[in-house]
């Protein structure tokens, strides 16, 4: 019995690693295939999964905003080709609208094929730090922006963009985490932006940024963003906890340079 036992361990193992992805080394890093493993992700109850259900666990970093004259940023697929050797398989798009920055969906699509011909997720990133109300950005027309992105992934056909709606929302005064009226504001905001994703894909994947630069993760257990529309893979009550809780995760990854 024991001797079946191992056996099955073992065949199971090997089952196990002939799917995995390998991170041994730069070289075969480079030549992970992560939305061909994964396809389109999803949430599944409390976990982020890929396309068939299994659960997956993204890990990269952020470009910094494209207004510093490409200094900091990723202007070049060569760019993102470096970045995935070193293992990471998935980049967060930084946007930033306000500190110099605009609305620029032309490079955001840029990366958004870069990262296609890669092989590697796509973290579309409305970057809202200064101010850190995210409904000061509805003159700048962010859902507008997502529709456009989200049509544009849908035209082309690709699986691996995700979206992040607001990304550091703050209060930048003194005190603790804990900022009810600025969650009132985060969830004003998302009532706007929310639908435009959904009108185009139903199934995305969306992260919606808590209080004081992603800490306050409590909010959506006490006070969820109750209205889903119609999107199958996101925001419910209890997706939006799991996604908010795989942002505070994906914090510890994401270095911006």
């Amino acid at each position: 019995m024991r001797k079946l036992f191992f056996t099955g361990l073992a065949a199971l193992s090997t089952l196990v690693q002939s799917y995995a992805l390998d991170y041994s080394s730069e070289s075969a890093c480079k030549n992970n295939d992560y939305i061909k493993e994964w396809g389109k992700l999803k949430v599944v109850g409390n976990q982020l999964c890929s396309e068939s259900g299994q659960p997956v666990q993204l890990r990269g970093w952020s470009t910094h905003g494209h207004q510093w004259d490409g200094k900091y940023c990723y202007d070049d697929e060569n760019d993102f080709a470096g970045m995935k050797k070193f293992g990471a398989n998935v980049a967060r798009i930084a946007m930033y609208v306000r500190e110099y920055g605009w609305v620029n969906p032309e490079w955001v699509k840029k990366c958004i094929d870069w990262t296609a011909s890669q092989k590697m997720y796509c973290l579309v990133d409305w970057h809202v730090l200064n101010p850190g109300t995210p409904t000061s950005y509805f003159s700048d027309k962010p859902d507008q922006f997502f529709a456009d992105i989200a049509s544009y992934v849908k035209q082309k056909g690709y699986k691996h963009v995700l979206y992040e709606i607001c990304n550091e929302p703050n209060e930048n005064t003194p005190g603790d985490i804990y900022r009810p009226n600025l969650w009132k504001d985060i969830k004003t905001y998302a009532d706007r932006v929310l639908p435009a994703i959904a009108n185009v894909d139903p199934n995305a994947v969306v992260v919606v940024g808590t209080p004081q630069w992603d800490q306050a993760v409590v909010f959506p257990l006490e006070d969820p963003i109750e209205n889903d529309y119609g999107m199958r893979s996101t925001i419910t009550h209890v997706r939006t906890r799991c996604i908010l809780a795989v942002f505070r995760l994906l914090q510890v990854r994401f270095l911006c340079l």
